[in-house]
């Protein structure tokens, strides 16, 4: 059979285009989903920069108590964020450590957890605060969700794909 150079062409014509179509959608997506992460990486820095501000100058029993009742004032109900505390001394602990599978980890000590009970993914960090006044050395983890930047990437997505 055969084929008009004019058909070959447009075919042709149509598979580089395809292509190029593919490619810059393929980049678009992978710096999107870069820059969001890199988004939630520095929140949940500006997070954990606050926490630590609150359990570092918890000194004392007095202190510590009122860092706990910040600490849960700072906490949205919806679990968005969620502030742990951990010590050798359960007075001076706080919250329920984030506990999972470990699906992804970057420099800095950023992990991505995916919770035990199915729930949303988080992006979590944890540092370690020298003990103070009569509170000892504590392990502050701060997660944030993940959901939001996967709802963004899902969106964009089906908009790329649209027709």
């Amino acid at each position: 059979m055969n084929r008009s150079i004019a058909r070959r062409l447009a075919m042709m014509f149509a598979l580089v285009a395809l292509s190029v179509f593919t490619l810059v959608g393929t980049g678009l997506f992978l710096v999107m989903r870069t820059q969001l992460d890199h988004h939630l990486r520095e929140s949940l820095d500006d997070r954990m920069e606050i926490a630590k501000i609150i359990v570092y100058h918890s000194v004392t029993s007095e202190k510590w108590h009122m860092a706990r009742e910040k600490l849960t004032d700072m906490s949205p109900r919806d679990g968005t964020t969620i502030y742990v505390v951990s010590s050798s001394d359960p007075a001076f602990s706080y919250g329920k450590p984030v506990q999972g599978s470990v699906t992804d980890s970057w420099t800095g000590g950023y992990t991505r957890v995916e919770p035990e009970d199915g729930g949303q993914a988080l992006l979590t960090r944890t540092i370690s605060i020298p003990a103070s006044g009569v509170r000892p050395t504590v392990q502050l983890q701060v997660a944030a969700s993940c959901l939001p930047n996967v709802r963004t990437m899902r969106a964009f997505g089906a908009a790329s794909a649209a027709p």
